[in-house]
């Protein structure tokens, strides 16, 4: 039997399953045992371990991933009164979620007012303060330890459209936590430099690292990439918070304003 007749069979034997148990509610016969029968067909074709309400998972740190249908499980019938006083049955319905249906969240950490708390990971500065699922490295030294930080935290789209994060730094080159502040398209993207310091004064910061993409491959910084890196380091001089490099990421390769001398 080859795998399509396999996946063939299968199926008809899981509308069987289905049919039974619908027949089974329908003439209000129905308990637990149609339930299980399913879910451990399920297991066995899906190689699924687990199966937990959204809410179980949720407390785990699981979310549930995007497009996923939950199994219905169905339990006894039961009978409640209305506010008429007639008596209606119903069935208790329960949405599981296998573990091959949900994904491992970031954990988040709180944040008291401009302070943020960080141990051995770098964050996302948002409103919440958040844990990636894998430590990231947050003391770096020099420009091939911040393409690694940036490759961590950056978003799948680093090959299809531009995007400018600011990482922010202390005086012992630690990374308090970054932040994606600007989305453009294929080729550009609008920085507003008053939004970068607003980040940087709120978590007091002492200095500060930038990046962009080239989804072209490129790695030669263009005009407008030097003039913003000029008024980028003028503007945090005057907050006495000092740029420290300025990275193009492109594929598998960058570009360093600070070791290629331009900053």
């Amino acid at each position: 039997m080859n795998k399509n007749t396999t996946i063939i069979e299968r199926r008809k034997e899981l509308i069987e399953v289905s049919k039974m148990a619908k027949a089974m509610r329908a003439a209000e016969e129905i308990d637990g045992t149609i339930n299980y029968m399913l879910l451990n067909y399920i297991y066995k074709t899906e190689n699924a371990n687990e199966f937990k309400t959204f809410e179980e998972w949720q407390k785990e740190g699981f979310g549930v991933r995007k497009g996923a249908k939950a199994f219905v499980a169905w339990g006894k019938p039961r009978e409640k009164k209305t506010d008429r006083g007639d008596v209606v049955k119903y069935y208790p319905i329960t949405y599981l979620f296998s573990d091959l249906q949900v994904y491992k969240r970031k954990r988040e950490i709180g944040v008291k007012e401009a302070g943020i708390k960080y141990e051995n990971f770098v964050g996302e500065i948002k409103v919440s303060y958040k844990r990636h699922s894998s430590p990231v490295r947050t003391r770096v030294n020099g420009a091939s330890q911040v393409n690694e930080v940036l490759r961590e935290v950056w978003n799948d789209d680093l090959d299809y459209r531009e995007s400018f994060y600011v990482l922010a730094m202390n005086n012992q080159c630690d990374i308090l936590g970054y932040a994606e502040l600007f989305k453009g398209g294929v080729s550009s993207t609008i920085v507003d430099e008053r939004m970068v310091f607003q980040l940087l004064l709120n978590v007091n910061a002492t200095g500060f690292i930038v990046a962009h993409n080239h989804p072209s491959g490129t790695l030669r910084p263009s005009n407008p990439d030097r003039e913003l890196t000029k008024k980028l380091s003028a503007c945090g001089k005057l907050f006495n918070i000092g740029l420290m490099d300025h990275l193009i990421l492109a594929g598998d390769s960058y570009y360093s304003f600070a070791e290629n001398g331009e900053i």
